[in-house]
């Protein structure tokens, strides 16, 4: 991928059986390398059934692939099938203001296993605004902008959305009482300090963090309706 595509896209780390692995954009498809020293192991990639977007988490030591959002579905690695509850179809009720297509709503971090919340935590982003690339409009952003964040929890175990958050923006590091334009999560981690630490392209130019307790965040959690 490297010599035909020098960028690296979207890219996103995963730590299993102590190796560094990194999903990324590669042309037209989304892959799972190994990283070692800093380079990508090429010859081990895999092709992911995403084009973009997906999510990667570990589940009994296997590595998953969180393929969809809305419907919510996963698959194992190395396999072609998919999995998940299909009877959730529909996007939950406290996204349904803001979106109405399921499709618009894509998948944004490697969802982590939080044992107090009994789940796995992921963070799905949409836009509420398009670009005008491709067009002559005059726009802020080429592409979609507005956009908005949301927190979800899903059981492995019996395969769907459990709770779900309100639709969220980060306040911009330059005017806390606005939000950027275009805000992409790429990382939730747990900090050293308890709280998790979430990391996020700011107007495709820079790059920023945000922390949140853990107790900030369950607050925001809903039963999925």
């Amino acid at each position: 991928c490297a010599s035909k595509y020098p960028l690296v896209a979207d890219a996103r780390l995963v730590m299993h059986e102590n190796k560094a692995l990194i999903s990324h954009r590669c042309g037209e498809h989304f892959i799972l390398n190994r990283l070692v020293s800093n380079h990508v192991v090429d010859a081990e990639r895999v092709v992911l059934s995403t084009p973009k977007n997906g999510g990667i988490f570990v589940l009994r030591d296997r590595l998953f692939e969180l393929t969809d959002v809305v419907p919510f579905r996963f698959k194992p690695i190395h396999s072609s099938g998919r999995d998940g509850d299909l009877s959730q179809r529909a996007i939950p009720s406290r996204w349904a203001e803001y979106v109405r297509r399921p499709g618009d709503i894509h998948n944004s971090v490697n969802p982590i296993h939080i044992s107090r919340l009994d789940g796995y935590l992921g963070m799905a982003h949409w836009f509420m605004k398009h670009g005008g690339f491709g067009t002559n409009a005059s726009t802020p952003s080429m592409f979609g902008y507005e956009y908005l964040q949301v927190f979800f929890l899903f059981s492995a175990s019996a395969r769907r959305l459990t709770r779900v958050s309100r639709p969220f923006c980060f306040p911009s590091l330059r005017n806390s009482s606005m939000c950027d334009g275009v805000q992409f999560a790429m990382s939730i981690v747990e900090a050293t300090n308890g709280s998790l630490m979430i990391s996020y392209g700011v107007n495709d130019c820079e790059s920023a963090v945000a922390y949140m307790t853990l107790g900030q965040i369950e607050k925001m959690l809903e039963d999925v309706q």
